[in-house]
């Protein structure tokens, strides 16, 4: 996409026609067009219901193989600590020589780092159990606000998931296409729009020419240049 033309700082989406159409929308607002579609989603409480009972239960399951490893951990650490004590008790005493106390403190130093590190990993993994369970339960409630709330890599995943494209064109959805996921959930009525989606029109058929599809999020280290849509 040339720059020419264009404000600088400030990024765009523009069609997928390779020579050009001369169409394009501002990025920041057209992305907040696509987030209030969210707003008119909503599950049957059927779906919720079972969405819930399958994410508490592996919840469950995971938080229980986390205490069960942790506390296998914690006890070698005590275990550990214990020899490291009997061992300074045995230097001062004049039972084992400073060879072989500093090859023991060694050792023990050695697997207790180990068993701190795999601490710090099973509490991270811990965390990020906890932040996917939030994210399931957040939204089942609130469709809209879980999309807003979320980094953009997720947002992205959730495009995927609900939409296939976006038709825009002047600054206005025209159409939005639903996944074949999505769409099967919406024909078993597990899944609903609020309001009947109504396609809009534009009086200048012309315009068509500068339809977006496969809407993109920005990349997260964007600075905001104008950036080709591919």
């Amino acid at each position: 996409m040339s720059q020419s033309g264009i404000k600088k700082g400030i990024a765009y989406y523009h069609c997928q026609n390779r020579e050009g159409c001369g169409k394009y929308c501002e990025q920041v607002e057209l992305e907040q067009l696509v987030a209030e579609k969210f707003k008119d989603l909503h599950f049957s409480q059927e779906f919720v219901d079972m969405v819930v009972e399958q994410a508490q239960k592996l919840f469950l399951d995971k938080r229980r193989a986390y205490d069960g490893r942790r506390q296998a951990l914690v006890n070698r650490k005590t275990a550990l600590e214990s020899r490291r004590r009997v061992a300074e008790d045995k230097l001062f005493n004049q039972v084992i020589t400073d060879d072989d106390f500093a090859r023991v403190r060694t050792e023990i130093q050695t697997d207790l780092r180990q068993i701190n590190d795999e601490l710090l990993t099973l509490d991270g993994q811990r965390e990020l159990d906890i932040d996917v369970a939030q994210e399931v339960l957040l939204l089942t409630r609130n469709i809209y606000q879980a999309y807003t709330k979320a980094p953009l890599k997720l947002q992205r995943q959730y495009l995927a998931f609900f939409w296939e494209r976006f038709e825009v064109a002047d600054g206005v959805i025209l159409n939005s296409v639903s996944t074949p996921l999505f769409a099967e959930l919406l024909k078993a009525e597990q899944a609903f729009y609020k309001h009947k989606e109504k396609q809009k029109t534009l009086d200048n058929k012309d315009s068509l020419d500068g339809i977006l599809t496969n809407l993109r999020l920005r990349r997260q280290d964007s600075n905001l240049e104008p950036t080709p849509y591919t």
